[in-house]
């Protein structure tokens, strides 16, 4: 999904926000909770977005009980609605109304949103600080062993982390990818006998803040056998000691260990996607930062 936001003190285009997609089928509501937040409500998805972070910064969900229904069920559509000064509601059903017509059919509770007591409480209107979002500047850092590699690599991630809205620069916070080559523990044998080990690469993937302090980091495995290889040269179902597959490679005159580690970095150079690790937006607040997006559970308001 995406919104299109207007300034309607000059009629100008402010951005166009890109928060998420959804499968959900019929209606979707958005409601404003504040003059920067709003909450966009499908079939399967309750999402707040916020202007300032240009995404959504938390997820709701409804809780198994509110204590303060005593047990009345939930408006069958719309639970959710917005009211007086944007705040949100919560509309259960009035089983007075079954004895007296003359009663509402819905009582309406006022929400907690975001609830300063709660998960959600970074993301409070006035509480925390975006220190990093769309829009902010992103320096790309990138170790695939070959300099021409790692240009490709890095030119790639910085292309897609434009198109998600980010700039890229020397200044503010850093994405940086480094490998190392390790034994995978499978071997493979050559055609005189004997074997070696099969190498494999871990990737290890690192959000850095503009101080130099990693923020997020995450490792990933690639191994040889995950995709087709440019050596392979045969593979055949072997059924006298199996069965089994055998699959024949070529190095030439090539170290096939080398070769291997190679083609595994080749094949990591292709970043053109979300960097693991990486989240849309982080919060501040008391000195504590917060990837985002959050979750969190409505809750009706008994300050």
């Amino acid at each position: 999904m995406a919104g299109f936001v207007w300034d309607t003190t000059t009629g100008m285009l402010e951005s166009v926000l890109d928060f998420g997609t959804s499968m959900a089928q019929g209606k979707g509501v958005i409601h404003w909770t504040s003059p920067r937040q709003f909450l966009t409500i499908t079939s399967i998805w309750h999402g707040l977005v916020d202007l300032d972070a240009k995404t959504t910064v938390c997820g709701y969900g409804m809780p198994r009980v509110f204590p303060q229904l005593k047990g009345a069920g939930l408006a069958e559509e719309s639970p959710i609605r917005t009211g007086p000064g944007n705040h949100l509601w919560l509309a259960s059903t009035n089983h007075t109304s079954i004895t007296d017509p003359s009663k509402p059919w819905h009582v309406c509770h006022r929400l907690a949103f975001p609830d300063p007591k709660g998960k959600d409480s970074a993301i409070v209107p006035g509480r925390g600080r975006y220190v990093f979002h769309r829009g902010s500047p992103v320096r790309i850092e990138v170790d695939l062993g070959s300099a021409e590699r790692s240009k490709l690599a890095a030119g790639a991630l910085a292309r897609f982390l434009q198109t998600e809205g980010f700039t890229i620069g020397k200044d503010g916070w850093s994405v940086r990818l480094t490998h190392a080559v390790f034994g995978s523990g499978a071997t493979m044998q050559g055609n005189r006998g004997g074997g070696w080990e099969i190498p494999a690469v871990d990737l290890t993937w690192q959000v850095i803040d503009p101080a130099g302090k990693v923020f997020a980091e995450k490792k990933i495995s690639r191994h040889f056998t995950e995709r087709p290889s440019k050596y392979q040269t045969d593979r055949q179902l072997d059924f006298a000691t199996g069965p089994k597959v055998i699959t024949k490679y070529n190095f030439g005159r090539q170290d096939p260990k080398k070769a291997i580690a190679e083609e595994i970095l080749d094949w990591c150079a292709d970043t053109g996607r979300w960097p693991p690790g990486l989240a849309p937006a982080i919060v501040e607040m008391d000195g504590n930062r917060t990837p985002l997006p959050l979750g969190s559970q409505y809750r009706i308001d008994g300050n």
